[in-house]
């Protein structure tokens, strides 16, 4: 069983209540593994949920999406813009 932290609960009660909000982490401090998980409890919580991850890099891409991997999670990249919209409408 994952344990949950402080910041990833009080996220969760967030989500819960359908407030926004940032998280914010400094290098190297664990923002990939906070952000999948986060994803995973809002998928598994609510089923029609869509999670889009953002990022300004490929090389962040490629990391976001085998931590996805590393906690059995299946994750699309969109290729375009065009390709991110069809996904979202599926």
């Amino acid at each position: 069983m994952t344990t949950i932290t402080p910041t990833e609960r009080a996220t969760q009660k967030r989500v819960d209540g359908y407030k926004g909000g940032v998280i914010w982490h400094t290098q190297g401090s664990g923002k990939s593994i906070v952000m999948v998980l986060l994803a995973k409890w809002i998928l598994e919580n609510r089923p029609k949920a869509r999670v889009v991850i953002v990022t300004d890099r490929d090389e962040l891409d490629k990391q976001i999406e085998g931590v996805f991997a590393d906690v059995g999670e299946a994750m699309k990249r969109s290729t375009s813009g065009r390709d991110l919209v069809a996904q979202l409408g599926r």
